[in-house]
């Protein structure tokens, strides 16, 4: 429902839907730490702006592919464990939760996902962006490919990201922030913040 003004109906393709996995280890002192991992743009005519720039893993939704899948596949990709493992050293925030309903004759079951949806634009082009927050066990060790989409990889203090991500457009330790990983950052930084537990 819109309160005064419906806005305009844009003309051009559909949002293109993206997840993003933000990764956090809380075994590295009192605090967790969210990973980042610096953006090795190999097509400079499709992206020419991304290049060494801070992002969260991320994948593009294939056709037909559940939103955990291309979570695992993304980390699989860029952090190292492709193929991705039976049991992966990592595990989805409020991945075992499920919920059942009946309707009718007809029993559906639910996984619910601590997720957060974000609209962006860029240009002409939609952009619907669902954010995941991932706890890796002390056993998760990245190992980057070489000749990857990815470069640096860093664990940050979640008060120290926190603090950053007040200002995204200034660069953190000498690089900027991808515009599309800020939300799920920010949602990140929120949800670990605002609790003393573990998430998962």
């Amino acid at each position: 429902m819109f309160y005064g003004k419906e806005p305009k109906k844009k003309k051009g393709r559909l949002p293109i839907v993206c997840v993003h996995a933000v990764l956090v280890r809380c075994d590295r002192g009192d605090e967790p730490h969210i990973h980042l991992q610096e953006r090795r743009v190999i097509d400079h005519e499709y992206d020419p702006l991304g290049d060494g720039k801070w992002e969260t893993v991320g994948e593009t939704l294939n056709p037909l592919e559940d939103f955990t899948h291309a979570v695992n596949r993304g980390i699989g990709e860029e952090c190292g464990y492709d193929p991705v493992p039976d049991n992966p050293p990592w595990l989805i925030s409020g991945q075992g939760e499920r919920q059942q309903y009946h309707q009718r004759d007809r029993k559906e079951e639910a996984l619910v996902l601590n997720t957060r949806v974000t609209m962006m634009t860029e240009g002409s082009q939609f952009w619907l962006s669902i954010a995941f927050i991932v706890e890796v066990s002390a056993g998760f060790k990245i190992r980057p490919d070489k000749e990857g989409e990815t470069g640096e990889h860093v664990w940050v203090p979640v008060s120290e990201l926190a603090k950053a991500l007040g200002d995204p457009d200034q660069p953190f330790r000498g690089r900027y922030f991808m515009p599309l990983s800020v939300p799920a950052l920010k949602y990140a930084c929120g949800q670990l913040m605002d609790t003393t537990t573990r998430l998962i």
